[in-house]
């Protein structure tokens, strides 16, 4: 690979160009992949459509990456399940018991989200005026980060559903005036759901997450506690306010058993799987943004036909979005501050699905 063939600046106009200039042969697939992972460690270059454009030549070589040392999916999900069962063997529940986690405070618990992302998630503009990114980029942000933490909490979750190591369904839980959080029965349940529909369509939105977009959140569910109150009276007198939460059940015998297994069969235990969320997750992450960013770049560069479009694929995407992203998930970040700082329980917000 002739690296000296290269300059900055220069604009290569497709792939076999490319291997021209660096005397390669071109290839297909994998082989074509490794190919370009090799130029990444030579080289900076960012593409418009086909076009190959040279940011920069690296003075040192960089060192290859090991990716079998560094993980994969595979053992991002083992490590999460680890950190569920141990996070449910500190609650020693009986028989006709469960308990229960907001949908933010058990993202937090697995250490997928810090302490910053109540205040992102419900003061967005201020949020963003702080890390000097638009309200837009905090947008997709926590959008992507709100998927992709929930969709991997219930894959582990059923996981371990058809292990029969644990029981789960997704319900509410409310607080009364004296603070006395209740798990939500069947008919609680039907009536906070009739009630939020209800608020929504009046509202005219369709999706619970535009609710935090639209800077609504305090009107949804100041609403949605009146209508609760004006239509079923006495049954929620006493609510102060509701979540939406997991509520487990689970024989700690087999629980115990089960992590015993992951730490004999697979070397896992709590510090490792903490360490390896940590890093597998914030990198899973990096590469979803990625992603977004050279499927915006790989068609025509130009006007898109929505902002969002033209901001995947703007210079400032990537390293804004890092930012943003470290700011939410690393636990070692600090707390990001601003005027009028949040004061609410992480119990009191949840992650739509």
């Amino acid at each position: 690979m002739k690296i000296e063939n290269l300059t900055i600046k220069q604009v290569i106009k497709n792939y076999k160009e490319l291997c021209s200039i660096l005397e390669i042969e071109p290839t297909t697939g994998k082989s074509k992949q490794l190919q370009i992972q090799e130029l990444e460690r030579y080289c900076k270059y960012h593409k418009e459509g086909n076009k190959f454009v040279i940011d920069e030549i690296f003075q040192e070589v960089h060192a290859k990456m090991d990716k079998r040392k560094l993980g994969n999916n595979n053992d991002q999900a083992k490590c999460l399940r680890y950190l569920l069962c141990n996070l449910l063997s500190a609650y020693k529940i009986e028989q006709n018991e469960v308990i229960g986690f907001s949908k933010g405070l058990l993202l937090r618990k697995l250490n997928l989200i810090n302490e910053n992302y109540t205040s992102a998630k419900v003061q967005r503009s201020q949020y963003a005026e702080a890390l000097e990114v638009s309200p837009m980029a905090l947008d997709e942000c926590i959008e992507y980060i709100d998927n992709r933490s929930i969709n991997a909490v219930k894959k582990a979750m059923q996981v371990l559903v058809n292990q029969k190591v644990i029981g789960y369904k997704y319900s509410y839980t409310w607080v009364d005036h004296t603070g006395k959080h209740n798990h939500c029965c069947t008919l609680e349940h039907n009536c906070i759901m009739e009630a939020e529909f209800e608020v929504m369509e009046a509202m005219k939105i369709r999706c619970k997450g535009k609710i935090f977009e639209f800077g609504r959140w305090n009107e949804f569910k100041r609403e949605v506690k009146l209508y609760l109150i004006d239509k079923y009276g006495d049954l929620f007198q006493k609510i102060d306010y509701y979540y939406a939460s997991f509520h487990f059940n689970y024989n700690m015998e087999q629980l115990q058993k089960h992590m015993r297994y992951m730490e004999t069969k697979q070397g896992l235990n709590f510090d490792k799987s903490k360490k390896g969320i940590q890093e597998l997750w914030s990198r899973s992450l990096d590469t979803t943004i990625d992603n977004r960013f050279k499927k915006a770049t790989t068609g025509t560069w130009g006007v898109g036909f929505y902002e969002i479009d033209n901001y995947r694929r703007s210079p400032k995407y990537k390293p804004e979005q890092k930012k943003l992203k470290n700011s939410i998930v690393k636990q070692d970040h600090p707390k990001v501050e601003f005027s009028e700082q949040i004061t609410m329980d992480i119990d009191q917000i949840e992650v739509p699905f």
